[in-house]
């Protein structure tokens, strides 16, 4: 990955100037901030991928398949946090027993879903109190087919192992094992039989281009609903939504104005609408995002189209530019 060096100017100052204040911010060597540049990811027209991108490299730098994992292991001072695959419209209920193995169905139970923001509490929060056990619900495939439910309880050992104990809700037989948390997120999948999974790329990233979870109200009760649209990075990257300035005349000084937030969802999904009688999804050109990433640096980002060449949806193409 390219990183761009500020490269301070020295100064000839006098002893006498030495001792005096010095400006708070040395000044820097200007540098070319480049032109706007064009990207589109491919999530499928399922959308089925996951893709991770990286603004200072300017790529994709990893794409995964949604189906890959149920939870998120979040290291945090005091007890991680559990986050389910929102991707996958994935519920959890929290139950009054501590016996898991005599736990066989969903009856009575109260189901809710993480917050899109990142925010706690979580589906699965309160864990930590004594045994609880929790009916996860994996939600759908990209078929639209259910996935299951399992049963689920969980131990902190020490403040990098965890106890994880679950079954197929109908089962009896409960899997005991111990989750190493070597990594800042862990993922974890029940399909075959349970496995640690390898889902974040190797190289850096600020955007995740995804479906996920988020709460509509319908008129009576916030439900949960699938959308499909960008989450920021869990860690250093900022942004916020504007919509007073034209693209081409939000600067560096622009920029640092605005209010920026770590709020997963401040890009979110509403950047497009689906219009019923073309029967197409359009773009509001208008609204326009200023990022900060984990080094500093300040981008403009807005999206143009959400289908490619082929006329398929699911592939965002947006601009941007280092500002």
């Amino acid at each position: 990955m390219i990183r761009l060096q500020y490269l301070f100017m020295g100064m000839a100052f006098s002893l006498t100037m030495l001792t005096g204040c010095l400006p708070e911010d040395e000044p820097v060597t200007p540098f070319d901030r480049g032109s706007v540049e064009l990207a589109q990811v491919e999530m499928d027209p399922s959308y089925r991928y996951q893709v991770f991108f990286d603004l200072s490299a300017g790529s994709v730098t990893g794409e995964v398949d949604k189906l890959n994992w149920d939870l998120r292991v979040d290291r945090n001072e005091g007890f991680p946090v559990i986050r389910l695959n929102s991707s996958k419209l994935m519920v959890a209920a929290r139950t009054s027993t501590t016996d898991l193995a005599s736990l066989t169905d969903r009856n009575g139970l109260s189901f809710s879903f993480d917050p899109s923001t990142g925010a706690t509490p979580t589906a699965i929060s309160g864990w930590e109190d004594g045994g609880v056990s929790f009916v996860v619900d994996r939600g759908f495939n990209t078929q639209g087919q259910l996935l299951g439910d399992v049963k689920l309880q969980l131990e902190q050992l020490s403040e990098d192992r965890l106890a994880l104990s679950w079954a197929d809700l109908s089962a009896t037989d409960v899997q005991n094992l111990v989750l190493e948390l070597e990594n800042e997120r862990t993922y974890y999948s029940f399909s075959n039989g349970g496995q640690v999974v390898s889902i974040e790329p190797d190289l850096d990233w600020d955007l995740i281009f995804t479906q996920y979870t988020t709460g509509l109200f319908d008129g009576t009760d916030t439900i949960p609903y699938l959308v499909t649209g960008v989450l920021l990075h869990p860690e250093g990257i900022s942004a916020a939504r504007d919509t007073l300035y034209d693209f081409a005349d939000i600067t560096r000084e622009v920029a640092e104005t605005m209010v920026l937030t770590e709020i997963s969802d401040v890009i979110g999904y509403d950047w497009k609408e689906f219009d019923f009688d073309q029967g197409l999804f359009t773009i509001d050109e208008g609204v326009n995002y200023i990022l900060r990433d984990a080094e500093g640096f300040y981008f403009k980002l807005r999206f143009r189209d959400f289908y490619n060449d082929q006329g398929e949806k699911g592939a965002p193409l947006f601009e941007y530019q280092l500002l």
